[in-house]
């Protein structure tokens, strides 16, 4: 007895194709799968049996976040430009956009360290403390670091000098 023929493999077409590019920089396999109106587990398949679909998959999403890595590096480190008038701005480094980037890609370490005491009957007394640990990176990029952060060598904030 012929066993009956299953449907046909879904693929997709030429347009979907480099839809496919242009959403991936910015949508999950899932979403994608969800706006060519199938599920995830298809597209899977589809990756599977067609790798130049995966390949352009790949290539929009990785093109996303070296376009995301490159605008956070340059927002962390300052960049200067021209203005309208051709005249050099200068933007300082954005200091969350230095934290993020080093803890992602400088093994840098936050802790916070919450502290109660009370002693002898007296109030409970709560101290908050974040510390920064810089310790894994090179001497001279700790010092320059802790000096855009304003903080001191202990990774606490330096209080030498008025805000």
């Amino acid at each position: 007895m012929k066993k009956k023929p299953g449907p046909k493999p879904k693929t997709l077409t030429e347009e979907q194709r480099v839809e496919l590019r242009a959403l991936s920089r910015y949508l999950t396999q899932a979403q994608i799968a969800d706006y060519f109106g199938f599920a995830e587990r298809t597209l899977t398949n589809i990756f599977e049996r067609e790798p130049d679909i995966y390949a352009a998959y790949k290539t929009g999403a990785v093109s996303a976040v070296a376009k995301s890595a490159s605008l956070l590096t340059k927002l962390a480190w300052g960049y200067t430009e021209k203005d309208a008038d051709g005249k050099t701005v200068i933007h300082q480094p954005d200091r969350a956009s230095l934290m993020f980037h080093l803890k992602t890609k400088g093994g840098w370490r936050e802790t916070n360290n919450l502290e109660v005491t009370g002693q002898d009957g007296e109030s409970i007394k709560v101290e908050a403390k974040t510390t920064f640990d810089v310790s894994g990176l090179p001497t001279e990029m700790q010092r320059a670091i802790l000096s855009q952060l304003k903080l001191g060598e202990d990774g606490l904030p330096d209080e030498s000098e008025p805000d």
